[in-house]
C-alpha cells in the first residue's frame, strides 16, 4: 500500500464487548464515499481482509441469519422489520437474538462512522448521506455488524436477465442464499438476474438475486410477487407504502412475462440502492421489456423514490425509527 493510499484510508473502528462470557463484536468503517470494505479485527486472532460485504458473509459460512439495512443519523429505515426478520431466521435455527444487543451494536457501529449526518455527498450520489450496515447473528449472544458510510446512489437504469428458479425458503434470510445463487449469477453488462417461477408455464416474475422487483401498468397499477413466494423485502415494503400514498393501486400478485407488453415501467429495490428503474429485461436471449424513454422526474419509480428519500431525510416515522 502506498503512502497516498494510506492517507485515503480514514480509519477502522472496532468495539468488542463481553456479554455472559460470550463476545459481542461490532466494527464500522469510516469511508468518505462508498468503496471496498476494509478489514475490521474481530479479536486478537488474525482475520481475513474484508473485500466486500458478500465476502464477509460467505466467510461466516452458510445458515447464518443476517439482514442488510440503511441508517440515517441515529435511526434505521424499517428497524422493527429488520429485527423481526433477524429474529425469525434465528428461531428457524433454534435460538433467539437479543434485540437490545442488536440495537447497542448498531449504535456503536454507526458512532464509529463519522460524517453520517453531515449531509455531504459526492456528485455521484443523491445528496442523502447515510450508513449501510450488515447485521449477522451466528448464534445466541453473538451479534456482528459490518458498516460503512454510503450515500444513496442516484437513479441509474438497470439491464437485467431472467433465470428459472426460486429460493428454498424465502421467509428465512440467511447466508445460505449467498452460496445457492452462485449458479444463477451472470456477469458482463447485466446488473441483476430476476428469478422466474419454475413451477408453472406463466413465467411469473418473482424476485432478483439481491433485489425485489415490481412492474407498473397503465392506470396506476403496480404488481409484485406475494410475500410467501419471495423474500419479503423491507425496501420494497417501503416503496409500496410510498406508492399507495401517491395514489397507486398495489397488487400482491407476481406479474407474468407473458404480459410484458403491457408494462410501462419495472423497478427493483433493496436497502442499498433503494429504488432503481429497469431499462431492459432479457429472457432466453430475447429482449422482452424495454420501456420508452422517460424523463426521470416523470417516471413512477422517480416519484416513489422521492417519497422514500423524503422519509429518510425527514426521519419520518413509522419508516425511520430511532435506534
Amino acid at each position: 500500500e502506498t503512502r497516498r493510499q494510506r492517507q485515503k484510508t480514514d480509519k477502522i473502528h472496532c468495539v468488542c464487548r463481553k456479554k455472559k462470557d460470550q463476545m459481542v463484536f461490532c466494527w464500522g468503517l469510516l469511508l468518505a464515499a462508498p468503496s471496498a470494505w476494509k478489514e475490521g479485527p474481530l479479536s486478537s486472532a488474525a482475520t481475513p481482509t474484508v473485500t466486500s460485504a458478500r465476502a464477509w458473509l460467505e466467510a461466516l459460512g452458510p445458515s447464518i441469519p443476517y439482514t442488510l439495512l440503511r441508517s440515517s443519523g441515529q435511526g434505521v429505515v424499517g428497524l422493527s422489520l429488520h429485527l423481526e426478520r433477524l429474529q425469525h431466521a434465528a428461531r428457524f435455527y433454534g435460538f433467539d437474538v437479543d434485540e437490545d444487543e442488536v440495537r447497542r451494536a448498531l449504535r456503536e457501529a454507526i458512532d464509529g462512522v463519522s460524517g453520517v449526518s453531515s449531509g455531504a455527498s459526492s456528485g455521484a450520489s443523491s445528496g442523502v448521506s447515510s450508513v449501510v450496515a450488515v447485521v449477522a447473528a451466528p448464534r445466541a449472544g453473538d451479534v456482528r455488524v459490518l458498516s460503512r458510510s454510503s450515500p444513496v446512489p442516484p437513479m441509474a437504469p438497470k439491464r437485467v436477465a431472467t433465470a428459472r428458479g426460486r429460493r428454498r425458503d424465502p421467509s428465512v434470510k440467511t447466508t445460505t442464499w449467498c452460496f445457492d445463487r452462485k449458479p444463477l449469477e451472470v456477469g458482463g453488462d447485466l446488473d441483476e438476474v430476476l428469478l422466474v417461477d419454475d413451477d408453472d408455464d406463466d413465467r411469473r416474475l418473482l424476485e432478483g438475486l439481491v433485489h425485489n422487483v415490481a412492474v407498473v401498468k397503465e392506470g396506476g397499477h403496480i404488481f409484485t410477487a406475494e410475500d410467501d413466494v419471495v423474500l419479503p423485502g423491507i425496501a420494497m415494503r417501503h416503496a409500496l407504502d410510498a406508492a399507495e400514498r401517491r395514489g397507486f393501486n398495489v397488487h400482491r400478485t407476481a406479474p407474468s412475462l407473458e404480459d410484458a407488453a403491457s408494462w410501462t415501467e419495472v423497478f427493483i429495490t433493496n436497502a442499498n440502492a433503494l429504488c432503481q428503474p429497469v431499462s431492459e429485461i432479457v429472457h432466453a436471449g430475447d429482449t422482452v421489456f424495454s420501456p420508452p424513454k422517460h424523463e426521470a422526474q416523470d417516471s413512477v419509480v422517480a416519484r416513489i423514490r422521492d417519497l422514500v428519500l423524503d422519509d429518510i431525510v425527514r426521519q419520518s416515522p413509522p419508516w425511520w425509527e430511532p435506534i
